[in-house]
């Protein structure tokens, strides 16, 4: 029943631990946050149970570690902002608009996380803005309206961002690019009853596409062949699908999504 929970001030090399922070019952814009770091470095926060709060935010500071939390019905899971190498792992954010944000960002590790139904409008897994040289692996991102969104990241010159071994299943769209210039490296990572597995928002994205990197990574929509029996599919995945650019370019037709005319749409697409 508090207006802001936990508040690190210029602290670092602080334990927060096992605690059970909930806001106010108020619109989700006026809670206040359950716990936020400004300029405060190298500090663990573990155990804690966020629930019914706005944010858990960590501006400009570095190098914390946010492992095996919990965070429920709030706006941001974490919100970084202008704060380099965190290390989230081992934490479970359900029901929240948006679960990891990096926004001009560098370094960082993202892993063994499970983020769920982060949906509504603005739902989202994992979000990168004009941010660089993360690894996200092993998480499990479901049910989100978009699992990963990306803008202008990796931002930094000559820097990557990596996608390894996680399982993006059930959401709206796996993940989106935007205004992407390539830099995202994917590999071993699982995709499954995703409504669109990959789109590109900005204009000229097939191009975009080939300057990321795609390797050994499952997709349950691939029609392909293995006759070595190797485990890899003789041939490239590739994704036709013309129903996309309508709802991309034309958002009030995301209604009509997975409809029996834009299938055909897409199945004519394929097969010419």
């Amino acid at each position: 029943n508090c207006l802001f929970g936990i508040d690190l001030k210029q602290s670092s090399n602080s334990v927060v631990r096992n605690n059970k922070i909930r806001s106010k019952d108020r619109e989700l814009g006026v809670r206040g946050d359950g716990l936020r770091l400004w300029y405060s470095n190298n500090n663990l926060i573990e155990g804690n149970e966020i629930i019914d709060s706005r944010d858990m935010v960590a501006w400009y500071s570095h190098k914390n570690t946010f492992r095996n939390n919990l965070g429920k019905r709030s706006r941001y899971s974490i919100h970084f902002m202008f704060a380099n190498d965190n290390i989230v792992e081992g934490n479970r954010f359900y029901d929240n608009a948006v679960g990891v944000y990096f926004m001009y960002t560098e370094g960082g590790v993202l892993r063994n996380n499970v983020i769920s139904h982060a949906t509504g409008a603005t739902g989202m897994g994992i979000g990168f803005k004009e941010s660089s040289g993360t690894l996200v692996e092993n998480n499990e991102i479901i049910y989100c309206g978009i699992g990963v969104g990306s803008d202008l990241s990796p931002f930094q010159p000559d820097s990557t961002i990596e996608f390894r071994g996680n399982r993006f299943a059930y959401n709206g769209i796996g993940i989106l690019f935007n205004s992407e210039t390539g830099g995202n490296n994917l590999r071993d990572n699982t995709f499954e009853g995703n409504l669109t597995q990959v789109s590109y928002g900005s204009r000229g994205g097939a191009d975009n596409a080939t300057k990321n990197s795609w390797s050994a990574n499952f997709w349950d929509d691939y029609q392909g062949f293995d006759r070595n029996n190797d485990g890899v599919g003789d041939q490239k995945h590739e994704l036709y699908s013309y129903a996309d650019q309508i709802w991309i370019e034309l958002p009030m037709a995301r209604f009509f999504r997975s409809s029996p005319v834009l299938e055909l749409l897409d199945f004519l697409e394929r097969l010419a």
